[in-house]
């Protein structure tokens, strides 16, 4: 009899053990359906850590709009870009470093970079601009590095553009 009573006793731990482990793993499960998920690389890109994509000969026309919104650090070199409009980086306010040269950039809006304030280096070199509006680095105080260079229709760059960017090192 005895023997039965902690048979009947350890087979009940069992039952109550396995309903803890059963609502254990629904609670984890239900918890991760409440996470947003993580932003994912893009197609035709690779992300080598959390803060940076690189999309680098691409074939890309547009900027791909799933490119996650905390990047730092984004390549589209040789790609086939033609326009940077007011609407082609507003999602990417921590950016710093965008690499944007080897594309078919002709237009620049003035408002393009305008929420980008913490834009350091700015690679536009090798495009196909003729100019670039006045103002368009306005809010970019943090604006270190910029490159312009092989744009063969970018003759003069008017004080308007630059601005008194004191922290401008490289042009």
């Amino acid at each position: 009899k005895q023997w039965y009573q902690r048979r009947v006793r350890e087979d009940y731990f069992k039952q109550i053990n396995l309903s803890l482990h059963n609502a254990m793993f629904y609670l984890l499960f239900a918890a991760q359906l409440l996470v947003p998920p993580a932003e994912s690389c893009p197609r035709f890109c690779t992300c080598p850590d959390k803060l940076s994509v690189d999309c680098r000969n691409s074939g890309l026309d547009a900027i791909p709009l799933d490119i996650p919104t905390g990047t730092k650090i984004l390549y589209l070199s040789n790609n086939r870009l033609s326009e940077i409009t007011e609407s082609t980086l507003v999602r990417f306010l921590d950016l710093t470093e965008l690499y944007l040269d080897n594309n078919k950039i002709q237009t620049v809006n003035e408002d393009a970079f305008l929420l980008n304030r913490h834009l350091r280096l700015l690679n536009l070199s090798s495009n196909l601009l003729s100019k670039l509006p006045p103002n368009v680095f306005t809010s970019n105080d943090a604006l270190s590095q910029l490159d312009l260079r092989n744009n063969s229709g970018l003759q003069d760059l008017p004080y308007s553009v630059v601005g008194d960017h004191l922290s401008l090192q490289g042009l």
